[in-house]
């Protein structure tokens, strides 16, 4: 009697799109450049990706990135939308004003979002990536926190940092993140690489299951396991310092 095969859960496989992307994004330029496994084919392609953080309680969207990958220019933008950002929602025919990190409390679908991001940008938006922020503060307490260096301190409302190393843990890196991209998204910007710096020391070891079942539980993504290598064959020759982080302007 042969035995059945159960398929593969599509949250799994969201998760390993995640998961993959973080490390080779920022840890695929330490693979050794004799190991070339990039197909030639579609990696001039430029390829966005809009993400999301969002908080469970609430279910406010306090983080909106749009990412851009520019394979031709070895560059990666990465626009952080305000979360006041004005848009509008349709309902039962009618449309109504909301704040952009409103749209998901009041009912919009991924797609929806997506297309506001569109609307709002300008731009066409390849796929969609949404996260827990509980579950992305897991994620970073699990690496066992983040290396941070303060040039400067920090005086935040809900994040004070003296100048100097500090080891942070997943609450404090998520607060930073959402208290300092609209005011200075340079240092945003350096606390991002410092997350997936820190993601890709530990991703290949023995804490990949317990990352892999908090992602699991954490996230949403439309992209599928295609869309994913063709997003590595993009990101992979992207070094770090290419990779530019600002706010976005709407005028």
């Amino acid at each position: 009697m042969k035995k059945s095969v159960k398929p593969i859960k599509a949250q799994t496989i969201r998760f390993f799109s995640l998961l993959l992307l973080v490390v080779m994004l920022w840890g695929s330029h330490h693979i050794s450049q004799t190991t070339n496994i990039i197909a030639k084919d579609n990696t001039n392609q430029t390829v966005s990706l809009l993400l999301v953080g969002k908080e469970p309680d609430t279910h406010l969207l306090p983080l909106v990135f749009l990412v851009e990958f520019h394979p031709e220019e070895e560059k990666c933008k990465v626009f952080t939308i305000p979360p006041e950002t004005p848009t509008s929602l349709s309902d039962n025919n009618s449309w109504r004003q909301v704040r952009l990190d409103n749209l998901y409390r009041k009912g919009a679908s991924h797609e929806q979002i997506k297309i506001n991001l569109e609307n709002i940008t300008g731009k066409k938006i390849d796929h969609y990536l949404k996260m827990n922020l509980h579950g992305l503060e897991k994620i970073i307490d699990e690496l066992e926190d983040v290396i941070f260096y303060c040039n400067e301190p920090i005086r935040y409302t809900s994040v004070q940092l003296d100048k100097g190393k500090h080891e942070l843990s997943g609450e404090i890196a998520v607060e930073l993140l959402i208290s300092s991209l609209p005011q200075n998204p340079t240092l945003g910007g350096r606390l991002i690489r410092d997350m997936l710096a820190s993601a890709y020391e530990v991703t290949q070891g023995e804490l990949l299951p317990s990352l892999i079942w908090i992602g699991i539980n954490n996230t949403s993504t439309d992209m599928r396991m295609r869309d994913l290598w063709q997003l590595h064959r993009i990101a992979r020759p992207i070094p770090p310092e290419e990779v530019h982080v600002t706010i976005w302007d709407a005028s």
